[in-house]
C-alpha cells in the first residue's frame, strides 16, 4: 500500500491492533485519494522533518489523514510558488 511506503514499511509486515483499527476507519478516504493527493502527501513526507513535522507512526497518520492531505497541500503550496527572477518588479493583481 502506498501510504505504508512513507514509513519504508516492508510489504509482507501485517498491522498491529492499532494500525488495523487505524485502517479500517481510514480506509475509503485512502482509496479516494488521488493521484495529485499522494504526490503532495509523498513529497511532504520525504521532506525534512523540521519543515514539516510530519507523523512518525503509521497508525496515526492514518487516524489523521484527511488533515495530512490538508497539511501537505498547504506545504505544497507555499514551498513549491514560482519564485520572481532577481530584478523583475512584482506583479500586483
Amino acid at each position: 500500500m502506498r501510504a505504508e511506503k512513507l514509513f519504508n514499511r516492508p510489504e509482507d509486515r501485517t498491522l498491529d491492533k492499532s494500525e488495523l483499527s487505524a485502517w479500517q476507519s481510514a480506509e475509503e478516504i485512502v482509496k479516494s485519494t488521488t493521484e495529485r493527493e499522494w504526490q503532495q502527501i509523498e513529497a511532504f513526507y520525504a521532506a525534512p522533518q523540521k519543515e514539516t513535522y510530519a507523523r512518525k507512526s503509521y497508525a496515526t497518520l492514518l487516524n489523521n489523514f484527511s488533515g495530512e492531505l490538508d497539511r501537505a497541500a498547504d506545504w505544497h503550496r507555499k514551498n513549491h510558488q514560482p519564485q520572481p527572477k532577481l530584478g523583475t518588479p512584482p506583479q500586483w493583481t
